[in-house]
């Protein structure tokens, strides 16, 4: 299992998330908290509905996991998914 340091900068990331899998334009990453944490979900929903860069996801939350479907590298992706989750990013538009 590969910590999101081999695909972005240590400086932007959160620890909570790892690579499982991943390969060209397709990817599976653990969330932790996932599971129990709507608040983590709907952040995440709201990041990668509205990101051109995701073609499709999905949620397994018995593995606490999310497997993301992508246009181009997994770099910038990594760069969306390792904002901080806040509630209120859940609460209200980022600009």
């Amino acid at each position: 299992m590969a910590n999101l340091t081999t695909y972005c900068e240590p400086s932007v990331l959160i620890p909570h998330i790892s690579v499982l899998h991943e390969v060209t334009g397709r990817c599976r990453l653990r969330v932790a908290r996932l599971r129990y944490d709507g608040s983590i979900r709907q952040g995440l929903t709201q990041r990668l509905t509205a990101s051109p860069l995701v073609v499709s996801f999905r949620f397994n939350l018995a593995c606490e996991s999310i497997t993301v479907v992508y246009v181009g590298s997994i770099g910038p992706l990594c760069v969306l998914l390792s904002q901080p989750i806040h509630k209120l990013d859940v609460l209200q538009p980022v600009c």
